[in-house]
């Protein structure tokens, strides 16, 4: 894959534990998952380890490649980045009384998170939206990033709130898949597809609702 034009923090190696074990889930070796990324299986296995960003676009760039057909692969990586998968950030989030405040803490710490995509919150009269920027990234892994960031964001969500979110919209750059049913198990609606920016929105009172 080629290089990135950009600089990306170093991240926890907890990440890269959670998609090896996805393609290890559909088959793949830790071999093949860890192809070219620097990364050996011993490092692998050291729990508060560090990696560079560039190695983990490089895991997921491998995933792509070996499981071309599973179409929603962001979607299933998305679901496993639970909130204690995050450490301290997750733990900063719990202690939040609202779904504002948790938004507000954990988008200005976002470089604690595993995050790709630029995320922030906008607000107008009456409706919230999150939205992902992955404008930056590499073509080749910005579907599976933009899939597996947004599912991420509502695993948490679901985790700080004990409920499902109930989603005004939801807009993806991605294109349509063949079979939508999996975008509308997770996000309660059919999200619209190849559209000009990725933004989920939701009423804006929800915001202030009590965790």
């Amino acid at each position: 894959m080629a290089a990135t034009p950009y600089t990306l923090p170093r991240r926890s190696i907890t990440s890269a534990q959670l998609l090896t074990q996805l393609g290890l889930d559909h088959g793949l070796s830790v071999e093949r998952c860890l192809h070219g990324s620097g990364l050996s299986p011993l490092q692998l296995a050291e729990l508060h380890s560090e990696i560079d960003g560039e190695q983990e676009l490089q895991l997921i760039s491998n995933l792509i490649d070996a499981l071309p057909a599973q179409y929603d692969l962001g979607l299933q990586a998305g679901l496993r980045y639970q909130l204690t998968t995050y450490g301290i950030w997750g733990y900063a989030l719990l202690s939040s009384q609202t779904f504002r405040q948790a938004a507000d803490l954990g988008l200005r710490y976002l470089d604690l998170t595993f995050a790709f995509n630029r995320i922030t919150l906008r607000e107008d009269a009456s409706h919230a939206h999150l939205e992902l920027d992955g404008s930056h990234l590499p073509d080749h892994v910005r579907d599976f990033l933009l899939l597996r960031d947004a599912v991420a964001v509502m695993v948490i969500q679901r985790e700080l709130t004990a409920a499902k979110m109930p989603l005004s919209r939801v807009q993806l750059s991605m294109p349509a898949p063949a079979d939508p049913r999996r975008f509308i198990e997770q996000f309660g609606l059919l999200p619209e597809f190849a559209c000009a920016q990725n933004r989920i929105s939701f009423p804006r009172h929800l915001l202030d609702l009590p965790l």
